[in-house]
């Protein structure tokens, strides 16, 4: 799911009523692609666990896969993960550039 900014700038996110959804901000770099690919989920709603739910056991450098929308599987490296709140986002982040394939 392609994702961009609101009027506000912030990063906007999948809807909540699907918490399995991962998308991606539009704008920057394809999961795989050179350059920092950004990931955005729920960690949890009202329903349970979500997409995310493992995130604060992702640790730095780990390779994660990701399947693209063309059906490839990427295979970047993770550089850091974070939790924000749904009302605020790091969209400075989301065009970071990077030298190698990675997910912010």
């Amino acid at each position: 799911m392609d994702l961009g900014l609101d009027r506000d700038r912030r990063l906007t996110a999948p809807p909540y009523d699907d918490p399995k959804l991962v998308g991606w901000y539009r704008h920057g770099a394809s999961p795989g692609e050179q350059g920092t690919a950004v990931a955005v989920g729920h960690l949890d709603t009202e329903s349970g666990p979500a997409v995310f739910a493992g995130l604060p056991e992702l640790k730095r450098g780990r390779i994660v896969k990701a399947r693209r929308a063309d059906g490839r599987i990427a295979r970047p490296r993770s550089t850091r993960s974070s939790r924000t709140r749904r009302r605020t986002s790091p969209a400075r982040r989301c065009t970071a550039p990077g030298a190698v394939p990675s997910c912010a």
